[in-house]
């Protein structure tokens, strides 16, 4: 048992120095505050800009819609007011209701249309969104790989992470190991009003 235990003894004195040259060569870990990267990345800001100036157009492009709606209804309104009208002849009363009836089936077309119309764009710019969400992400994330890589870490972990319930998942971590501003000033690099 004595020999077993000194044939041993050298398996683990190798294994016990192995283990901090191990941990040395694993690197480190660094933090980033994604959320911060992304809202303050200077293509995030551009990509806005642009979704905004869609939006407005759409705006724009809606409010032309609407003008011409009201205009149907005051059509409609004014063909049904005349058709009520005991003063006029039966027959242009009878016009007049016939008319109303044709643009009450032209309003409710309106409205589907407007309807569909609303839910295209909205669609649309969701979807652009997120295109351009991922994407920028995706360079992002790039970056922070490569500058972890050259860097020696082992591990870079987004600090403004959150649970399911909305918590912060992580409650402390050392603000040395905070790389947040250094991929900052990388990303934004040579830009106008850049870091």
């Amino acid at each position: 048992m004595k020999r077993l235990a000194l044939l041993a003894l050298p398996a683990l004195l190798v294994a016990a120095s192995a283990a901090p040259a191990a941990a040395q060569s694993a690197g480190r870990t660094g933090y980033v505050r994604l959320e911060h990267l992304f809202r303050e990345y200077y293509k995030t800001k551009l990509a806005d800009a642009q979704l905004r100036e869609q939006v407005e157009e759409i705006r724009t492009e809606r409010e032309g819609l609407v003008r011409d709606f009201e205009g149907l209804q005051t059509r409609f309104n004014e063909a049904r007011q005349q058709a009520a009208q005991i003063e006029l002849s039966q027959e242009v009363r009878d016009q007049k209701r016939t008319e109303a009836e044709t643009l009450l089936g032209e309003i409710r077309a309106f409205q589907e249309r407007m309807q569909g119309y609303d839910q295209e764009k909205q669609q649309a710019i969701n979807e652009q969104r997120l295109r351009m969400r991922n994407r920028l992400l995706g360079e992002i994330q790039e970056h922070i790989r490569d500058y972890a890589r050259r860097n020696g870490f082992s591990a870079v972990i987004d600090a403004s992470a959150r649970a399911a319930n909305g918590v912060e998942i992580y409650q402390y971590f050392d603000p040395g190991a905070d790389i947040t501003e250094q991929m900052l000033d990388i990303l934004n690099r040579g830009q106008a009003g850049g870091r």
